[in-house]
């Protein structure tokens, strides 16, 4: 008897061993989809931890009034338009004969004029136009040229306010600025004044312009905020405010020097 009650239990043990070794590994698999799960919302969270950190990094330039940029040669230049070898060979014609003419206009260089040149019934109008900054003034330049390369009258619209300008340019990082600080400018005085964004054209999508003043030369922008629930103030467009910015701008011993960050709200 006593045999028999050995053999069934070594029979038993044998079972159970059995058993226990095709059992699937539950707990290790859950274990492993635990730790997968934990490392993407690890990844996840350093990735907003970033971007966070990114966008405050952003918000904190912060840019004194007066600003100074050294001026070491090295400017934004306009995109210039690529011509036929007709037309290059017309450019270069009034070109050399708008410096003879006006040797003041010389020191300009040919890289910072924009030159369009269009045909009517065979004559050709060639405009010379002054860009600093990459962006365009109002000084200009134009001639019409008959055939046989005929060279009429110039019309020259030279403003004063732009010549010490000429031989300098606009380094990128003073465009750079300009155009963040009328942004802010904008922003801040939407704020102080309840207005809110135009839905068209955000402030990220907002150009400068070069205007002059009783300053001189300065950046200028003109943005269009409407008026809401709590805005206070009543302006002359009714539902809207024109919120005009300002940056003056000149050359001085020390350098490009930006100035007077004040916007006006109409």
């Amino acid at each position: 008897m006593r045999k028999i009650v050995l053999v069934l239990i070594i029979v038993t043990l044998l079972f159970s061993a059995v058993s226990c070794t095709n059992a699937e590994p539950v707990s290790t698999v859950q274990t492993d989809d635990m730790t997968e799960a934990e490392t993407e919302n690890e990844e996840t969270a350093e990735a907003e931890t970033e971007a966070e950190t990114e966008a405050e990094t952003e918000e904190e330039t912060v840019y004194s009034d007066p600003l100074v940029f050294a001026l070491d040669g090295d400017y934004v230049k306009p995109n210039k338009i690529k011509h036929s070898e007709e037309y290059q060979t017309i450019a270069d014609l009034c070109y050399n004969d708008l410096i003879k003419r006006y040797e003041r206009l010389a020191v300009i260089p040919r890289e910072m004029l924009m030159e369009n040149i269009t045909d009517e019934d065979g004559v050709k109008h060639v405009r010379f136009t002054y860009y600093l900054g990459g962006v365009q003034t109002d000084c200009s330049f134009e001639c019409s040229v008959y055939p046989e390369n005929k060279i009429d009258a110039w019309k020259v619209r030279d403003n004063k306010y732009y010549r010490e300008f000429y031989t300098v340019g606009i380094p990128e990082e003073a465009v750079t600025a300009i155009t963040s600080i009328l942004k802010k400018e904008t922003t801040d005085c939407m704020k102080e004044n309840f207005l809110t964004e135009n839905e068209r054209n955000g402030v990220d999508d907002l150009h400068f312009y070069w205007s002059v003043n009783e300053n001189g030369a300065c950046a200028r922008t003109e943005y269009i905020a409407f008026t809401t629930d709590k805005t206070t103030k009543q302006f002359d467009c009714g539902d809207h405010s024109h919120i005009i910015g300002f940056v003056n701008i000149e050359v001085t011993d020390e350098g490009l020097k930006l100035s007077n960050f004040e916007p006006i709200p109409t």
